[in-house]
Protein backbone atom coordinates (compact mmCIF):
# COMPACT_ATOMS: atom_id res chain seq x y z
CA UNK A 1 0.00 0.00 0.00
CA UNK A 2 1.59 3.47 -0.72
CA UNK A 3 2.01 5.98 1.52
CA UNK A 4 0.93 9.25 1.95
CA UNK A 5 2.33 12.42 2.44
CA UNK A 6 2.38 15.25 5.32
CA UNK A 7 4.58 18.16 6.14
CA UNK A 8 5.71 18.29 9.68
CA UNK A 9 3.69 20.56 11.53
CA UNK A 10 6.49 23.08 12.44
CA UNK A 11 6.99 23.39 8.53
CA UNK A 12 4.09 26.30 7.38
CA UNK A 13 4.27 26.89 3.47
CA UNK A 14 3.49 30.40 3.03
CA UNK A 15 2.28 31.63 -0.89
CA UNK A 16 3.73 34.65 -2.28
CA UNK A 17 2.44 36.25 -5.59
CA UNK A 18 5.50 35.01 -7.80
CA UNK A 19 7.15 32.24 -5.40
CA UNK A 20 6.33 30.76 -1.92
CA UNK A 21 8.53 29.46 1.07
CA UNK A 22 8.11 26.97 3.65
CA UNK A 23 8.80 28.20 7.16
CA UNK A 24 10.73 25.90 9.87
CA UNK A 25 10.00 27.26 12.76
CA UNK A 26 12.03 24.19 14.24
CA UNK A 27 15.24 25.06 12.53
CA UNK A 28 14.63 28.78 12.50
CA UNK A 29 14.90 29.13 9.08
CA UNK A 30 13.19 29.26 5.74
CA UNK A 31 13.38 27.37 2.19
CA UNK A 32 11.88 29.14 -0.87
CA UNK A 33 9.76 27.12 -3.28
CA UNK A 34 7.88 27.67 -6.48
CA UNK A 35 3.99 27.93 -6.26
CA UNK A 36 3.16 25.17 -7.80
CA UNK A 37 5.03 23.31 -4.87
CA UNK A 38 2.88 24.76 -2.73
CA UNK A 39 -0.28 24.40 -4.76
CA UNK A 40 0.87 20.83 -4.19
CA UNK A 41 1.50 20.99 -0.31
CA UNK A 42 -1.89 22.56 -0.08
CA UNK A 43 -4.33 20.66 -2.45
CA UNK A 44 -3.14 16.98 -2.53
CA UNK A 45 -1.19 16.72 1.57
CA UNK A 46 -2.57 13.38 2.68
CA UNK A 47 -2.40 12.36 -0.88
CA UNK A 48 -0.04 9.67 -2.33
CA UNK A 49 2.66 10.63 -4.84
CA UNK A 50 0.71 8.56 -6.98
CA UNK A 51 -2.82 10.44 -6.80
CA UNK A 52 -0.67 13.63 -7.72
CA UNK A 53 0.93 12.63 -10.79
CA UNK A 54 -2.07 10.95 -11.79
CA UNK A 55 -3.73 14.96 -11.43
CA UNK A 56 -1.30 16.57 -13.31
CA UNK A 57 -0.39 13.93 -15.84
CA UNK A 58 3.08 11.22 -16.08
CA UNK A 59 4.65 13.88 -18.55
CA UNK A 60 5.11 15.81 -15.27
CA UNK A 61 6.35 12.40 -13.49
CA UNK A 62 9.76 13.97 -13.46
CA UNK A 63 9.43 17.23 -11.62
CA UNK A 64 7.15 15.75 -9.28
CA UNK A 65 9.59 12.96 -7.95
CA UNK A 66 12.10 15.83 -8.06
CA UNK A 67 9.53 18.01 -5.87
CA UNK A 68 9.44 15.33 -3.47
CA UNK A 69 13.04 14.59 -2.93
CA UNK A 70 13.87 17.78 -2.28
CA UNK A 71 11.36 17.81 0.37
CA UNK A 72 12.35 14.58 1.91
CA UNK A 73 16.31 16.05 1.95
CA UNK A 74 15.20 19.03 3.38
CA UNK A 75 13.40 16.86 5.93
CA UNK A 76 10.15 18.57 5.33
CA UNK A 77 7.59 15.92 5.40
CA UNK A 78 7.35 11.87 6.20
CA UNK A 79 5.21 9.40 4.79
CA UNK A 80 3.37 6.75 6.66
CA UNK A 81 -0.32 4.75 5.74
CA UNK A 82 -1.55 5.72 9.30
CA UNK A 83 -2.76 8.71 8.34
CA UNK A 84 -1.49 12.13 10.15
CA UNK A 85 1.48 10.91 12.87
CA UNK A 86 1.72 14.10 14.53
CA UNK A 87 -0.39 16.93 16.25
CA UNK A 88 -1.00 20.26 14.39
CA UNK A 89 0.55 23.26 15.32
CA UNK A 90 -1.81 25.71 17.24
CA UNK A 91 -2.82 28.90 15.27
CA UNK A 92 -2.76 30.95 18.03
CA UNK A 93 0.01 31.87 20.00
CA UNK A 94 0.14 33.64 23.19
CA UNK A 95 1.77 34.43 26.07
CA UNK A 96 0.53 35.46 29.74
CA UNK A 97 1.72 38.74 29.77
CA UNK A 98 -0.91 41.40 28.75
CA UNK A 99 2.58 43.52 27.67
CA UNK A 100 5.45 41.58 26.72
CA UNK A 101 7.74 44.72 26.12
CA UNK A 102 8.43 47.92 27.81
CA UNK A 103 10.25 51.10 26.75
CA UNK A 104 10.33 53.57 29.43
CA UNK A 105 12.18 56.78 29.89
CA UNK A 106 14.05 57.34 33.38
CA UNK A 107 14.65 60.57 34.81
CA UNK A 108 15.41 62.19 38.35
CA UNK A 109 12.63 59.75 39.81
CA UNK A 110 12.71 56.24 40.19
CA UNK A 111 9.37 55.11 38.14
CA UNK A 112 8.53 52.92 41.07
CA UNK A 113 4.37 53.23 39.88
CA UNK A 114 5.44 51.80 36.00
CA UNK A 115 7.77 49.32 37.25
CA UNK A 116 4.71 47.95 39.62
CA UNK A 117 2.51 47.69 36.94
CA UNK A 118 4.60 46.27 34.43
CA UNK A 119 5.35 43.60 37.11
CA UNK A 120 1.51 43.16 37.52
CA UNK A 121 0.75 42.63 34.12
CA UNK A 122 3.80 40.00 33.87
CA UNK A 123 6.15 42.22 31.34
CA UNK A 124 8.82 40.49 30.14
CA UNK A 125 11.33 42.38 29.07
CA UNK A 126 11.98 46.04 29.79
CA UNK A 127 14.09 48.65 27.58
CA UNK A 128 15.20 51.42 30.05
CA UNK A 129 16.48 54.71 28.87
CA UNK A 130 18.23 56.79 31.36
CA UNK A 131 17.91 60.76 30.25
CA UNK A 132 20.81 61.44 32.15
CA UNK A 133 24.37 59.94 33.32
CA UNK A 134 23.30 59.23 36.72
CA UNK A 135 25.51 57.97 39.38
CA UNK A 136 26.22 54.14 39.86
CA UNK A 137 24.10 54.40 43.23
CA UNK A 138 20.96 55.60 41.20
CA UNK A 139 21.26 52.62 38.48
CA UNK A 140 21.74 50.60 40.93
CA UNK A 141 18.76 51.45 43.04
CA UNK A 142 16.56 50.88 39.97
CA UNK A 143 17.71 47.69 39.14
CA UNK A 144 17.45 46.14 42.68
CA UNK A 145 14.12 47.37 42.81
CA UNK A 146 13.37 45.13 39.53
CA UNK A 147 14.88 42.32 40.70
CA UNK A 148 11.51 42.26 43.37
CA UNK A 149 9.38 42.47 40.45
CA UNK A 150 8.25 39.51 37.98
CA UNK A 151 9.91 40.86 34.90
CA UNK A 152 12.61 38.96 33.12
CA UNK A 153 15.19 40.68 31.58
CA UNK A 154 16.13 44.13 31.50
CA UNK A 155 18.22 46.64 28.71
CA UNK A 156 19.49 49.71 29.68
CA UNK A 157 20.68 52.48 27.09
CA UNK A 158 22.61 55.25 29.24
CA UNK A 159 24.98 58.26 28.68
CA UNK A 160 28.34 57.09 28.89
CA UNK A 161 30.69 58.69 32.27
CA UNK A 162 33.95 56.89 33.42
CA UNK A 163 32.47 56.47 37.13
CA UNK A 164 29.54 54.14 35.31
CA UNK A 165 32.22 52.36 32.98
CA UNK A 166 35.04 52.01 36.19
CA UNK A 167 32.25 50.47 38.56
CA UNK A 168 29.17 49.17 36.63
CA UNK A 169 30.11 46.07 36.26
CA UNK A 170 31.18 44.90 40.11
CA UNK A 171 28.39 47.09 41.21
CA UNK A 172 25.97 45.00 38.66
CA UNK A 173 26.92 41.58 40.09
CA UNK A 174 23.64 42.27 42.18
CA UNK A 175 21.26 42.25 39.14
CA UNK A 176 20.31 38.77 37.67
CA UNK A 177 17.95 40.39 35.05
CA UNK A 178 19.96 42.71 33.12
CA UNK A 179 21.25 41.99 29.94
CA UNK A 180 22.48 44.58 27.57
CA UNK A 181 23.84 47.86 28.32
CA UNK A 182 24.49 50.09 25.94
CA UNK A 183 26.54 53.47 26.86
CA UNK A 184 25.96 56.34 24.50
CA UNK A 185 28.13 59.62 23.77
CA UNK A 186 30.91 57.61 24.71
CA UNK A 187 34.45 57.99 23.62
CA UNK A 188 34.78 54.80 21.84
CA UNK A 189 32.57 53.38 19.24
CA UNK A 190 31.15 49.91 18.45
CA UNK A 191 32.77 47.69 21.40
CA UNK A 192 31.41 45.32 22.68
CA UNK A 193 32.26 43.16 25.78
CA UNK A 194 30.95 40.95 28.03
CA UNK A 195 29.94 42.23 32.09
CA UNK A 196 29.87 39.69 34.84
CA UNK A 197 29.81 36.35 34.37
CA UNK A 198 28.48 36.72 30.86
CA UNK A 199 25.14 37.23 31.43
CA UNK A 200 24.50 40.73 29.43
CA UNK A 201 26.32 42.58 27.08
CA UNK A 202 27.74 46.11 26.60
CA UNK A 203 27.68 48.10 23.95
CA UNK A 204 29.54 51.45 23.66
CA UNK A 205 28.35 53.93 21.11
CA UNK A 206 29.78 57.88 20.39
CA UNK A 207 26.65 58.99 19.35
CA UNK A 208 23.01 58.66 20.73
CA UNK A 209 21.64 55.74 20.13
CA UNK A 210 19.42 56.21 16.60
CA UNK A 211 17.38 53.25 16.94
CA UNK A 212 14.62 54.98 14.55
CA UNK A 213 17.42 54.41 11.71
CA UNK A 214 16.44 50.94 11.65
CA UNK A 215 12.82 50.78 13.13
CA UNK A 216 10.41 49.91 10.16
CA UNK A 217 13.11 48.45 7.72
CA UNK A 218 12.69 45.41 5.80
CA UNK A 219 15.99 43.28 5.02
CA UNK A 220 16.55 39.36 5.38
CA UNK A 221 19.15 39.85 8.51
CA UNK A 222 15.95 40.90 10.57
CA UNK A 223 13.45 38.17 9.53
CA UNK A 224 12.62 35.82 12.28
CA UNK A 225 11.51 32.26 11.84
CA UNK A 226 10.65 31.37 15.36
CA UNK A 227 7.48 29.66 16.08
CA UNK A 228 6.14 32.92 18.55
CA UNK A 229 6.91 35.29 15.22
CA UNK A 230 5.49 33.15 12.75
CA UNK A 231 2.05 32.26 14.58
CA UNK A 232 1.80 35.51 15.90
CA UNK A 233 2.23 37.11 12.84
CA UNK A 234 -1.09 34.92 11.22
CA UNK A 235 -2.77 36.96 14.06
CA UNK A 236 -1.43 40.05 15.18
CA UNK A 237 1.09 42.88 14.66
CA UNK A 238 4.18 41.73 15.40
CA UNK A 239 5.67 45.21 16.43
CA UNK A 240 2.84 46.76 18.38
CA UNK A 241 0.97 43.42 20.06
CA UNK A 242 1.63 43.52 23.55
CA UNK A 243 4.66 46.86 23.69
CA UNK A 244 4.17 49.58 25.23
CA UNK A 245 6.48 52.87 25.03
CA UNK A 246 6.22 55.23 27.87
CA UNK A 247 8.35 58.71 28.11
CA UNK A 248 9.93 61.08 30.58
CA UNK A 249 6.96 62.93 31.09
CA UNK A 250 4.68 59.76 31.68
CA UNK A 251 2.76 59.59 28.00
CA UNK A 252 2.16 56.07 26.51
CA UNK A 253 2.66 55.54 23.17
CA UNK A 254 2.99 52.00 20.80
CA UNK A 255 5.70 53.00 19.75
CA UNK A 256 8.46 55.54 20.60
CA UNK A 257 8.31 57.37 17.35
CA UNK A 258 4.28 57.24 17.06
CA UNK A 259 2.76 60.44 16.93
CA UNK A 260 -0.12 58.99 18.40
CA UNK A 261 -0.38 59.53 22.29
CA UNK A 262 -2.64 56.64 23.88
CA UNK A 263 -2.56 58.22 27.69
CA UNK A 264 -0.44 59.65 30.58
CA UNK A 265 0.67 57.08 33.31
CA UNK A 266 0.32 60.31 35.43
CA UNK A 267 -3.70 60.06 35.30
CA UNK A 268 -4.11 56.33 34.21
CA UNK A 269 -3.22 53.18 34.35
CA UNK A 270 -1.10 51.29 31.94
CA UNK A 271 -3.62 47.98 32.61
CA UNK A 272 -6.55 50.75 31.23
CA UNK A 273 -4.67 52.11 28.42
CA UNK A 274 -3.76 48.66 26.70
CA UNK A 275 -7.98 48.16 26.85
CA UNK A 276 -8.60 50.82 24.59
CA UNK A 277 -9.89 50.50 21.20
CA UNK A 278 -7.28 52.39 19.68
CA UNK A 279 -4.38 50.01 21.35
CA UNK A 280 -6.49 47.21 20.41
CA UNK A 281 -6.94 48.31 17.02
CA UNK A 282 -3.02 48.98 15.96
CA UNK A 283 -2.12 45.21 18.03
CA UNK A 284 -4.57 43.73 15.04
CA UNK A 285 -3.39 44.92 12.25
CA UNK A 286 -1.84 41.45 10.37
CA UNK A 287 0.24 41.20 7.31
CA UNK A 288 -2.92 39.68 5.62
CA UNK A 289 -4.21 43.30 5.59
CA UNK A 290 -1.86 45.41 4.54
CA UNK A 291 -1.26 46.68 0.81
CA UNK A 292 1.54 44.19 -0.93
CA UNK A 293 2.54 42.61 1.99
CA UNK A 294 -0.49 40.85 1.59
CA UNK A 295 1.02 39.57 -1.88
CA UNK A 296 4.63 38.66 0.05
CA UNK A 297 5.66 35.43 0.98
CA UNK A 298 7.89 36.41 3.68
CA UNK A 299 4.84 38.38 5.10
CA UNK A 300 4.72 36.01 8.56
CA UNK A 301 8.66 36.68 9.48
CA UNK A 302 9.35 40.27 9.19
CA UNK A 303 8.40 43.29 11.60
CA UNK A 304 5.03 45.45 10.46
CA UNK A 305 6.02 49.23 11.54
CA UNK A 306 2.77 51.13 10.99
CA UNK A 307 4.71 54.09 12.04
CA UNK A 308 6.52 54.28 8.99
CA UNK A 309 4.24 53.75 6.13
CA UNK A 310 4.03 54.83 2.81
CA UNK A 311 0.70 57.00 2.97
CA UNK A 312 -0.04 58.15 5.90
CA UNK A 313 -3.19 58.89 5.44
CA UNK A 314 -3.73 54.85 5.15
CA UNK A 315 -3.04 52.81 7.76
CA UNK A 316 -2.93 49.29 5.56
CA UNK A 317 -0.21 50.85 3.41
CA UNK A 318 3.02 49.21 2.81
CA UNK A 319 6.14 49.76 4.92
CA UNK A 320 7.63 52.91 3.97
CA UNK A 321 11.44 51.03 4.41
CA UNK A 322 10.44 48.18 2.58
CA UNK A 323 13.00 47.26 -0.78
CA UNK A 324 11.75 44.42 -1.48
CA UNK A 325 8.83 43.82 -4.64
CA UNK A 326 7.22 40.52 -3.99
CA UNK A 327 5.67 40.62 -7.43
CA UNK A 328 9.17 39.98 -9.30
CA UNK A 329 10.86 38.20 -6.38
CA UNK A 330 13.41 41.25 -6.64
CA UNK A 331 15.00 43.04 -3.85
CA UNK A 332 16.25 46.88 -4.95
CA UNK A 333 19.92 46.32 -6.21
CA UNK A 334 18.98 42.87 -7.89
CA UNK A 335 19.06 42.88 -11.48
CA UNK A 336 15.45 43.35 -12.66
CA UNK A 337 14.36 45.37 -9.93
CA UNK A 338 11.49 48.08 -10.26
CA UNK A 339 9.74 49.73 -7.46
CA UNK A 340 6.42 48.26 -6.67
CA UNK A 341 4.71 51.38 -7.34
CA UNK A 342 5.83 51.11 -10.57
CA UNK A 343 5.32 47.62 -11.14
CA UNK A 344 1.34 48.34 -10.20
CA UNK A 345 1.48 51.06 -12.22
CA UNK A 346 2.37 48.77 -15.57
CA UNK A 347 -0.23 45.72 -14.41
CA UNK A 348 -3.31 48.04 -13.53
CA UNK A 349 -3.01 46.25 -10.13
CA UNK A 350 -5.45 48.29 -7.28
Amino acid sequence: MEKKFYLYPSCIPVKGYARSIILDTCRDKYTLIPNALYSIIEEFQGCTTSQVVHEFGVENYSIINEYFDFMRNKDMLYFTSNGICFNPQNEVYEVSSLISNAHIEIGLQIPYKIIDELSNLNCIVINIKFIESFSIGYVVDVLKYINQSRISSVHITIPYSRELEEGIDSLLQTSVKIRRLVFINSPRNNEKAFGYDKRYYMFFLNKEASDNIQCGCIHPNFFTTSKGMVIEGQTKNTCFNKKIYINKDGLLKNCPYSQQILGDINKECIVDVVSKENYKFLCSITKDQVNVCKDCEFRYICMDCRVYIKDKNNIYSQPAKCNYNPYIAKWKGQDGYIPVEDWLNDNNKK
